[in-house]
């Protein structure tokens, strides 16, 4: 969900991974949301190489609606090449999903720590392919790292605890 941009994102390279995830593991659909200039790209690539298969592209979605999207998901996927601290994933952990994202240096693993609150892959591959898998095969795994991705959020990100951190900062200075 966001930009749908080359830059940072690899969103095609992430739309072969849907593939490529859709293909081998039964049972398992793909989202993708947002608008930008590499829409065609991502379109042409389900098309040709997700014809047939459970990967859709939903278009825009405004932030007012986007948790409504993503509360029926079981799984938000970020395998971008650099972030910052991604709204769009805490939103979607504060949701109940489960965060598997590409292990870079960013503000993901101060979310994402693997086995806990989500899964890190270091490939769009057969490492993301194993991931899903697991977390597909697993209802006790996926149920842990959804209820701790929830609780990392609320206990640390949420509107009263920031506002309660900066009020706590501005009184000290």
């Amino acid at each position: 969900a966001g930009k749908i941009t080359e830059e940072a994102k690899q969103i095609t390279l992430l739309t072969k991974a849907f593939c490529k995830v859709t293909r081998e593991v039964e049972g398992v659909e793909a989202y993708l949301y947002g608008e930008g200039p590499s829409r065609e790209a991502v379109l042409k690539i389900i098309s040709e190489e997700g014809k047939g298969l459970p990967v859709y592209y939903k278009g825009f979605v405004p932030s007012m609606y986007i948790q409504q999207a993503l509360l029926d998901k079981q799984v938000i996927v970020l395998l971008s090449d650099y972030e910052g601290l991604p709204i769009i994933l805490l939103e979607a952990m504060a949701c109940g999903l489960v965060p598997v994202c590409l292990n870079i240096s960013s503000g993901i693993p101060e979310l994402v720590v693997p086995d806990e609150t989500g899964m890190l892959v270091n490939d769009r591959e057969d490492e993301f392919v194993g991931a899903i898998r697991k977390l597909k095969q697993s209802q006790e795994l996926w149920e842990k790292l959804s209820k701790q991705a929830v609780n990392l959020v609320s206990q640390r990100h949420a509107m009263p605890v920031v506002t309660n951190r900066w009020l706590a900062l501005c009184r000290s200075m």
